[in-house]
């Protein structure tokens, strides 16, 4: 494995780091993320809190703008009448009809995702 080296005059923050080999990363030493973990939390949520959240992000989702998306029906065998997709406690249910429907932009996303990722 190849010794990592501080980017010089490449343009990358001083926290991106190149190897010998030319790969670059970040270096994880002088990288500090904000991820919550049983040690950071202060207290539960409580319930309300949870609910306030969701709330939030139904409202965004609400002022997203909305995308037109067709799910085939041919994919009914394997998806089933509807697909179910699920952000941070928001849901929507889009039929599996070949019909287009509004949804918003962020799940429009993930539904080509789901399409996509369809074997």
């Amino acid at each position: 494995m190849a010794t990592p080296t501080k980017a010089e005059n490449t343009g990358l923050p001083p926290e991106r780091v190149t190897t010998e080999d030319g790969i670059t990363g970040v270096d994880a030493e002088a990288t500090t993320l904000n991820i919550n973990t049983t040690q950071t939390m202060k207290r539960d949520k409580s319930n309300s809190e949870l609910a306030n959240e969701v709330k939030r992000a139904q409202a965004q989702f609400k002022g997203q703008k909305k995308v037109k998306v067709a799910i085939p029906a041919v994919l009914a065998n394997k998806l089933g009448a509807v697909l179910f997709v699920g952000i941070n406690g928001v849901s929507i249910n889009v039929p599996v009809d070949g019909e287009d429907h509004d949804v918003p932009e962020v799940f429009a996303k993930h539904i080509k995702q789901i399409l996509k990722d369809l074997k």
